[in-house]
């Protein structure tokens, strides 16, 4: 017992020294969430924070609890939840969780260089205003939709579009679950449960391991990694893997069975 007091000891008297950070970056930078949401860090990046903290178009802002993703254009996405070491998340249209159904002229505004829409993703396809009635196999009814509005459960081509003489088309991606082989049910959990995306960002692993917190660099428009020291280097000297390393070898030194029982 007594290599384990020592040992408990031993690291407890490094953390604070590792912890402290005379770097205002870093502090800036620290992960944060809004409630009920998935935790918050880079590329995403809380509004309150310097926009160094994360990539641009990942701008994160809290509704009630509610974690909401502002896309450069401005437009609004619900975040239902983030997969960092997959680098993928999940994201609902607040105009599509609140309205129900697309309007017309509807349309994504996710353009960035570093997303990209996820294998699990099907499509749904509204028609607006078509002079000619889709067969019932291919249509599933909603209730915001007018009686020349359709919605079908896959994408329509151009040419299929004139088939049917609409005027416009809608295509709103979503999670492809069991409710999207039912067209005429479950749409509206499919729309407010959203869709997958995910980013080609650099990957904050290793500077997350080294104990830094990632950022980005508008005028190189690189990653870096902020360090407690202030160093920006990929990733940083010393921090929790001096501290892993240092534990590591004092482990091994007490041994197992002193340190443990």
């Amino acid at each position: 017992m007594a290599g384990g007091a020592s040992l408990v000891a031993f690291v407890m008297l490094l953390l604070p020294f590792f912890a402290s950070s005379d770097d205002p970056q870093y502090e800036a930078c620290a992960p944060s969430d809004c409630g009920n949401g998935p935790s918050i860090s880079y590329p995403f990046w809380m509004d309150v924070s310097p926009d160094f903290c994360g990539y641009p178009g990942f701008k994160i802002t809290c509704a009630y609890n509610v974690t909401v993703m502002t896309t450069i254009s401005g437009e609004e996405y619900y975040v239902r939840g983030i997969d960092y070491k997959s680098q993928t998340f999940t994201i609902a249209s607040s105009k599509l969780v609140e309205e129900g159904c697309p309007q017309h002229g509807y349309s994504l505004s996710l353009h960035s260089p570093i997303l990209y829409y996820t294998m699990e993703n099907r499509n749904i396809s509204f028609l607006f205003n078509c002079s000619r009635q889709i067969p019932n196999s291919l249509r599933g009814p909603l209730h915001c939709l007018d009686r020349s509005d359709y919605v079908v459960n896959y994408s329509f081509s151009e040419s299929e579009l004139h088939r049917y003489e609409c005027k416009e088309i809608s295509v709103v991606p979503v999670l492809g679950t069991p409710d999207f082989e039912h067209p005429s049910h479950g749409l509206d959990g499919l729309l407010k449960a959203g869709f997958g995306m995910g980013w080609t960002a650099s990957a904050c692993g290793p500077c997350e391991i080294s104990g830094g917190r990632c950022g980005y660099n508008a005028s190189t428009q690189q990653f870096i990694c902020f360090c407690a020291n202030g160093r920006r280097d990929d990733i940083c000297k010393g921090g929790k893997a001096l501290v892993h390393n240092l534990f590591l070898s004092k482990f091994l030194r007490v041994g197992v069975s002193d340190c443990c029982f």
